[in-house]
């Protein structure tokens, strides 16, 4: 049986469920993440992972996980595109600050490391710890009856709803 995680999903920024925690403003706000596009393959337990994340620049992170292992893997970032390599630091270094993100975006270098835990055939978490071996967030991805839709819910270590994102089946 084929997992229904597997395929490309894109982040659908319409849906009304798709928000994002603005701490300074003390409330959710839209998402302006601009483009996830995320892709799994799953195959006897492990969990491939790659994401397309962002726009101007697009950063392609991933991590190979094999489910309930108690092994962490790496979430690295593999490359940053559409910009050229000589300026791509710079690039990393702006993503950051647009998007308030507390990672600092460095090729080949882990941005966490995860665990990742089947629950059952629709639902799955991702918990990631800092790479000063901290607890960093939780992540559910809970997948709608028709398996054309899921919701991946990110929590920070004192319970708070950081991101709420829909992804969509792409293929």
């Amino acid at each position: 049986m084929v997992d229904p995680f597997q395929g490309t999903w894109n982040v659908d920024l319409t849906s009304k469920e798709s928000r994002i925690w603005d701490a300074e403003k003390e409330t959710y706000v839209a998402d302006n993440i601009g483009s996830e596009i995320t892709k799994m393959k799953i195959e006897n337990g492990v969990q491939e992972y790659e994401v397309l994340y962002g726009q101007n620049p697009t950063l392609r992170m991933g991590y190979t996980s094999r489910y309930d292992s108690t092994d962490w893997a790496p979430y690295t970032v593999r490359g940053i595109e559409g910009v050229p390599e000589q300026d791509q630091e710079r690039a990393a270094i702006e993503f950051r600050e647009r998007t308030k993100s507390p990672y600092p975006f460095a090729i080949g270098k882990p941005i966490q490391y995860v665990r990742t835990i089947k629950v059952d055939e629709r639902t799955h978490y991702r918990i990631s710890k800092d790479v000063n071996g901290q607890a960093d967030f939780i992540l559910m991805r809970r997948m709608d009856e028709s398996q054309d839709t899921y919701v991946a819910t990110l929590i920070d270590v004192s319970g708070r709803i950081l991101i709420v994102r829909r992804f969509r089946r792409v293929q």
